[in-house]
């Protein structure tokens, strides 16, 4: 029972050592008008990325677009 115990121990901890993204990403597409839609909310982008496919992270507070 105790080395189970050890064993799970030692591989709970490996798995705290691996950083959590704690956020949604989604890629998708910007629309003609220089718009992304992520959650049905539309967020304006520069319009160089017109038509172009990009990477949305949302997170509890803030909502990034790369």
């Amino acid at each position: 029972m105790q080395l189970r115990l050890q064993l799970d121990l030692a591989n709970a901890l490996a798995l705290l050592q691996v950083p959590f993204k704690a956020c949604e990403e989604v890629s998708t597409k910007v629309s003609s008008q220089s718009l992304v839609r992520y959650r049905c909310n539309d967020y304006s982008v520069p319009i160089e990325y017109t038509y172009q496919t990009v990477r949305v992270k949302g997170y509890v507070d803030r909502v990034i677009i790369a």
